[in-house]
């Protein structure tokens, strides 16, 4: 935080004292004027549900802090009842990251609603567990790896899924960010309903295009 402080002027006293004496008082130096600074104040959280990306960046903000090596494993949306998803955008995102140097995965959730009594707004740890490594069917990359959003990938992923949609409407997807060995590229899991009895697509998160299963 700056402040803005003001000069002081200093009057030399010898040349005020010349001959030694002087009948004069000697000027009192100015007080020194500090500008009056406003507290910084806390960014407001969002008002609505956030896209993945929103609530990956303020998360990875704090998983830099746990390790400076960390990756990112999983990304998965979840519903509040006291607030609906919107079109990719969810009001809790859980995320989970990965450090090789420190051999384990740290859990985290972003939330922009209090749940209480175990998630607040904001970031909440879940802890840590063990790690040992990349395996194909989940490997770890790094959040750049995902320029696509999820509001861009449920857009791309329902116009496919339209038909399935329309005849079962109320049905909110669930997201998944991932990857493994079988996929080209860190995707968009997007599934509506149940494995066994709905519709999922995958989505490029550095393409944006739908991957063919």
């Amino acid at each position: 935080m700056n402040h803005n402080i003001g000069r002081v002027c200093v009057v030399a006293a010898g040349a005020l004292w010349l001959a030694g004496c002087s009948d004069s008082p000697t000027p009192t130096p100015p007080t020194p004027k500090t500008a009056a600074v406003s507290p910084k104040k806390a960014p407001e959280a969002p008002a609505g549900p956030v896209s993945g990306k929103t609530a990956l960046y303020a998360l990875d903000k704090e998983a830099r802090v746990w390790a400076k090596d960390r990756l990112l494993i999983s990304l998965v949306s979840s519903e509040v009842p006291s607030m609906p998803s919107e079109a990719g955008k969810y009001p809790m995102w859980t995320a989970v990251f990965v450090s090789a140097l420190r051999g384990q995965a740290h859990n985290m959730i972003y939330s922009v609603v209090d749940q209480p009594p175990m998630i607040n707004k904001g970031i909440t740890v879940k802890g840590e567990s063990s790690w040992g490594g990349q395996r194909q069917d989940a490997l770890a990359f790094e959040i750049s790896d995902v320029p696509v959003d999820s509001e861009a990938a449920y857009a791309t992923a329902l116009h496919k899924a339209v038909g399935w949609v329309s005849r079962n409407p109320g049905k909110k997807p669930v997201f998944t960010l991932g990857y493994s060995g079988n996929l080209p590229a860190p995707s968009w899991y997007i599934l509506w309903g149940t494995r066994s009895n709905g519709y999922a697509a995958f989505v490029n998160s550095q393409k944006g295009t739908l991957i063919e299963r």
